[in-house]
């Protein structure tokens, strides 16, 4: 009877561990499901309007605003996309994307913040915390829309669905949160009436076809002709053709005949909205190995026959026309690199003076100067005889200077140093100025003066 119930109880134990093991396997494969789920989600499927980001200081961060759900998204991309936050909103009255001032409705697009404001400098109804977009941006204004004063702000008053006269509004505590991921002209919101998700890999395809169609309008640019340069805009933009020849006579005359030069784009932001894109980047010129920054660019274009077709663009914070501020960003980058280069120029001809001096080379020290030159009463045969007369009195000259500034001049350039002569029968120290001008091609003595100390 022992060993009856004995084993009765042995079979007991053995079911229960079945039991268990069937159990613990089960949340497994439970949780692996959850988690190629979660995964799938997360890789497989983005936001439709994500295009292409570029990471800045490891993490990027978008805003997302669903009216038809009253909800605001917080997504984060660092290589992949999550969602990290989800809060109730509150939008315009009205159904419907704004077209004009008072229709209280919500814009839908891709917009930017523009400014920040804090509690203290806040009439109540604007809550803890306040950021303006650019409502209307520059697709909106290419499309007539109309009204302004568009703000993502907080509340102290609980969130009411469709509350609000066109602003986005959140709780005070959630607004607190989200102002820490908001980068004023980096951040985008994107205000949609329904946020639809697509595959990863459907995006990228679109990203690379859009990047390569961008490299294109580079080379157009940089190499191309007003043709092939035009055929990227749309025909409502109205491209000016005298601002293409001054930047085209600019890059082929003197930029490309310098090898290492490229125009690039940095820190790219490319994001979708119905049928149109933006794109968000650094414009940067690459000259001699050295990379300036010649401004943020924003563009709104169409994508047809997989090339872009830009509608408008411009340079954030920046009111000159877009083509005319290349024009004049270019202009200045050549200037600087010339007037470097004529500074090395004319230190290389001031130490060749002072060193042929020395050497009481006539023949060289007058090469140095200019055929007009002038110095009181002599011109440059009669300085150089008397420069001869003093060769002959003193058997020693040695000549230097410290403190050599030079101011570039398009036509004329001065350069200021303290001098010291020193001869076996005349020593003396003084500040100098020469007047420098350019003859051949070359620059050349003009003028000079001493002050004595």
């Amino acid at each position: 009877m022992a060993q009856i119930m004995k084993f009765f109880i042995n079979i007991k134990y053995l079911l229960i561990k079945i039991f268990c093991f069937n159990i613990f396997f089960m949340l497994v494969i439970a949780g692996s499901l959850v988690a190629v789920k979660e995964k799938k989600n997360l890789i497989q499927h983005i936001p439709e309007p994500f295009i292409s980001l570029d990471r800045i200081n490891g993490i990027e961060y978008i805003i997302v605003v669903e009216k038809f759900t009253q909800q605001l998204f917080l997504y984060a991309f660092d290589g992949r996309y999550k969602k990290i936050y989800s809060f109730k909103c509150s939008t315009g009255k009205n159904i419907g994307a704004k077209t004009r001032s008072g229709d209280s409705k919500t814009p839908e697009g891709i917009y930017f913040f523009t400014k920040k404001h804090i509690k203290k400098y806040l009439s109540p109804i604007y809550g803890s915390k306040a950021f303006p977009i650019n409502y209307p941006n520059l697709f909106d204004q290419h499309m007539n829309l109309g009204g302004n004063s568009i703000w993502l702000h907080g509340t102290n008053k609980p969130i009411k669905m469709r509350a609000s006269n066109g602003c986005v509004v959140l709780e005070n505590t959630n607004i607190n949160t989200l102002g820490a991921f908001i980068s004023l002209f980096r951040t985008p919101i994107i205000i949609v009436n329904k946020l639809f998700f697509v595959p990863a890999a459907h995006n990228k395809k679109i990203k690379k076809k859009i990047i390569n169609s961008f490299l294109k309008w580079k080379n157009a640019l940089v190499n191309g002709t007003y043709q092939e340069y035009s055929n990227f805009y749309d025909e409502s933009f109205k491209l000016d053709n005298k601002l293409w020849l001054e930047l085209n006579t600019l890059l082929t005359t003197f930029f490309n005949s310098h090898r290492s030069f490229s125009i690039e784009m940095g820190k790219t932001i490319i994001l979708k909205h119905k049928k149109y894109y933006v794109a968000l980047f650094d414009h940067n010129v690459n000259f001699l190995g050295t990379t300036y920054f010649i401004g943020t660019k924003k563009i709104f274009f169409n994508f047809q026959n997989e090339n872009i077709k830009i509608l408008v663009e411009k340079y954030l914070r920046i009111p000159n026309e877009n083509t005319k501020y290349l024009v004049a960003s270019l202009t200045t980058l050549k200037k600087q690199y010339e007037d470097k280069e004529d500074k090395e120029k004319i230190k290389s001809l001031i130490n060749t003076w002072t060193k042929v001096w020395s050497l009481k080379d006539l023949s060289k020290y007058g090469a140095c100067y200019a055929n007009r030159f002038q110095h009181g009463d002599m011109d440059l045969k009669s300085w150089l005889k008397y420069k001869h007369r003093l060769n002959e009195q003193y058997k020693v000259i040695n000549v230097t200077i410290d403190n050599l500034k030079i101011n570039v001049g398009q036509k004329k350039s001065i350069a200021g140093f303290i001098q010291r002569y020193k001869s076996d029968k005349y020593n003396d120290l003084c500040k100098k100025q020469l007047i420098l001008i350019r003859e051949n091609g070359k620059w050349k003595i003009y003028r000079e003066f001493s002050i004595a100390k």
